[in-house]
């Protein structure tokens, strides 16, 4: 999966994203490997981070900025980490939680640095679409000026799937920013291959 900013935004902040997750879903129970996601602002700014599941634990394999040495943060203990999901695996889950015809749901994610619980609540229902606000509760591993500009809610659109008419599928994701709106439109192939 790539993301980017683009437009006007994407001259004053150039930023692109490669993000690959792997995990088997199993009884509607879904269990991550791995998360890799590369990071590229710019042409002199890039960092990644690499996650490998172990006994339901995400541990870091190699991450830049080192995040295990970052003295603008507090590490995430392993127990506030244990059954938490990295942010794609996330809105995969949310569709698997969603089967019953809501989001009403709370999924705790790590992303390698801060560990935060995305709280869904309905907006809205009908038939083939839910639309739910999302609200991003921190929970540790911020820095202060992480604190101060990270978003804390935003919306999250989930149509039904043609050849699953039981699983609705997050379709869009709207996060809205400083300056504009974080804004990711997603396919269902995510979760096919």
């Amino acid at each position: 999966m790539e993301s980017s900013t683009t437009g006007l935004t994407s001259i004053v902040y150039p930023w692109i994203q490669k993000i690959s997750v792997s995990g088997n879903i199993n009884n509607r129970n879904i269990m991550p490997i791995s998360y890799m996601i590369n990071d590229y602002r710019g042409a002199d700014k890039k960092g990644h981070i690499y996650i490998n599941y172990e006994n339901k634990i995400p541990i870091i394999i190699s991450s830049e900025p080192d995040a295990l040495n970052d003295s603008r943060r507090q590490n995430v203990s392993n127990t506030l980490k244990i059954n938490s999901f990295d942010p794609v695996t996330s809105i995969i889950a949310l569709s698997i939680l969603s089967s019953k015809n809501n989001c009403n749901t709370i999924i705790p994610v790590f992303d390698g640095r801060r560990r935060f619980d995305l709280e869904y609540r309905n907006i809205e229902k009908n038939d083939d679409m839910l639309l739910c606000n999302l609200n991003i509760n921190r929970i540790a591993g911020y820095s202060d000026k992480e604190l101060k500009k990270h978003p804390k809610e935003g919306e999250i659109k989930l149509s039904l799937l043609d050849k699953h008419k039981s699983l609705f599928f997050p379709t869009e994701v709207k996060i809205p920013l400083t300056i504009g709106s974080f804004l990711v439109k997603l396919n269902a192939n995510l979760i096919m291959e």
